[in-house]
């Protein structure tokens, strides 16, 4: 991962949901245990100023 003055360079992010307490059917969270990658398609995540 690179700063540069317009963002982030190669941004790749990940998590695991290691516990949840509803949504059994996982009809809305992935399913407990599993893990889910992101990675930027044009590898820039930009900068912005407006969440």
């Amino acid at each position: 991962m690179n700063r540069l003055p317009q963002g982030i360079k190669d941004f790749q992010f990940a998590s695991i949901l290691v516990d949840k307490t509803a949504d059994a059917a996982n009809t809305i969270l992935q399913p407990k245990g599993t893990g889910r990658i992101w990675k930027d398609g044009n590898a820039l995540a930009l900068a912005t100023t407006n969440f």
